[in-house]
């Protein structure tokens, strides 16, 4: 709450910063009198300032209702999120699985919340393409963003900066840590209020673990059963051709 707060504090002020001198030097180009220009600036920006904070107050309802329903949304309602998943795979097949997640984001639509005017954005061919900043296969770190392209055209900001640990459990065991957070800056009102994309991240990777790695599991077992059945097929068709001879 105090991040939050603290952020639309920080939105308030700029409107109002960024207003107020328009306004002044508007009313100035009419009027050329600064006891006209001064109030009309103060009321003005003032009125910027409302509608600020109205608009913030839009997307934190738009917020709240982006986590309603969703998995681990009771856990924390922030645009960073964060998951931890035990998958039964060593740490270099956990590694390369954990690069197939990622990829598995490139080249997706750019998802949006569950509103009319937010959803006019999906009239544009908007897609998110993946970047690896990072991978440190030896210290099981990799770090990998999602920009929005509109066009071919990327935006001005990253969708998400995502952060994954592979840490070695056992011979046969990994955990994975994952990482998902906006791009923090000041007046950046994504950082507070990213419409659930975060949760929807860190959600889609951890389940293509889970998936990945339990699929991949039984595939080991039946090919180990295969192998035995196999096995003691032949060693039993040894032991009738010596009671033969």
């Amino acid at each position: 709450m105090a991040g939050i707060n603290r952020n639309l504090l920080q939105n308030v002020l700029l409107t109002i910063l960024f207003a107020w001198p328009l306004f002044f030097i508007q009313s100035m180009m009419f009027t050329n009198n600064p006891a006209v220009a001064v109030p009309y600036a103060l009321v003005m920006s003032g009125f910027m300032g409302v509608l600020a904070v109205a608009g913030s107050a839009y997307r934190g309802w738009l917020q709240r209702r982006a986590f309603t329903g969703k998995k681990m949304a009771a856990a924390s309602m922030d645009a960073h999120q964060q998951r931890t998943v035990d998958i039964d795979l060593p740490g270099a097949a956990a590694f390369n699985l954990v690069l197939d997640a990622l990829r598995s984001l490139d080249n997706q639509p750019v998802p949006v919340a569950d509103d009319m005017l937010i959803r006019l954005e999906s009239l544009l061919p908007r897609r998110q393409r993946l970047r690896l900043d990072s991978v440190d296969a030896a210290g099981g770190e990799i770090k990998a963003a999602l920009r929005g392209r509109v066009l071919g055209i990327p935006d001005w900001m990253d969708l998400s900066r995502i952060t994954i640990q592979v840490q070695r459990l056992d011979a046969q065991t990994s955990r994975v840590s994952i990482d998902c957070r906006p791009p923090s800056g000041v007046g950046n009102l994504n950082a507070v209020y990213d419409l659930g994309r975060n949760l929807h991240y860190a959600n889609h990777l951890a389940l293509y673990l889970r998936r990945e790695s339990q699929q991949t599991a039984a595939v080991e077992r039946l090919s180990h059963q295969s192998d035995e059945t196999a096995t003691g097929g032949q060693s039993g068709g040894q032991d009738e051709q010596q009671q033969k001879f």
